[in-house]
């Protein structure tokens, strides 16, 4: 086989992880067909199909299987060589992989910004998943942080909480729950409702005579919740 290069290999982990092409040259920042290409290069190299269709998703050949394990051995060796090689330097260095739920994403930039600031060899790999995509990562290795609400219950974990997450009920301009609404306030301003408010409030009937029901939370937390005013 002739050499293969490291976005090839890149390639070919992603497309086994992800098990879509698509999802792959998402994780990688680039276009769809460059994967494609990427694939088609390293299984021209290796002389055998690396990949089979089943369904929508994409799984691994046993030729595939194999190179995904030497391609993850050589990428975390040439980023073990580099923090070595960064070491020597007295440079404080290395890749933080982590994984993040979905409702976590408003809470990473300032904090990677802060982060990445001060420590500028420090590499980030961010993954943004649902939480059994980031639990299967956290459990397969593939990162060394994972952020999400509470901690796994599927295996022991170091877990630590560090942030409170907002949370707010968002209702529709119809449905009347508010303690105080100002009778001229613009529409793109909030009003305030208490969640026992929310809880009780009920929707007018429509043309059709059924009843639209408000979202109710019996053990919601005493919390600020708001909502558009029209005029």
């Amino acid at each position: 086989m002739y050499p293969a290069s490291f976005k090839q290999l890149q390639a070919l982990m992603l497309v086994a992880r992800h098990q879509s092409v698509s999802r792959a040259a998402e994780a990688m920042h680039v276009t769809q067909p460059a994967v494609s290409l990427h694939m088609k290069l390293l299984e021209e190299a290796a002389g055998v199909p690396l990949t089979r269709r089943q369904g929508r998703n994409i799984q691994m050949t046993a030729a595939g299987e194999l190179l995904v394990g030497y391609a993850e051995r050589i990428l975390g060796l040439w980023e073990e060589a580099g923090d070595e090689i960064a070491a020597l330097k007295g440079v404080t260095s290395g890749t933080l992989r982590i994984g993040a739920v979905m409702t976590a994403e408003h809470l990473l930039p300032p904090m990677l910004v802060r982060f990445t600031t001060g420590r500028p060899h420090v590499r980030i790999k961010l993954q943004v998943g649902s939480r059994p995509e980031v639990i299967g990562m956290l459990s397969r290795d593939e990162i060394d942080l994972a952020i999400m609400g509470t901690p796994p219950r599927e295996f022991p974990t170091s877990a630590s909480r560090f942030a409170r997450h907002p949370m707010a009920f968002f209702v529709a301009p119809a449905i009347r729950c508010c303690t105080e609404r100002p009778s001229r306030w613009p529409t793109s301003r909030p009003t305030t409702c208490s969640c026992a408010n929310v809880g009780r409030a009920r929707a007018p009937r429509s043309n059709a005579g059924s009843r639209k029901r408000a979202w109710r939370s019996r053990s919601a937390p005493s919390c600020p919740a708001t909502r558009r005013s029209s005029r």
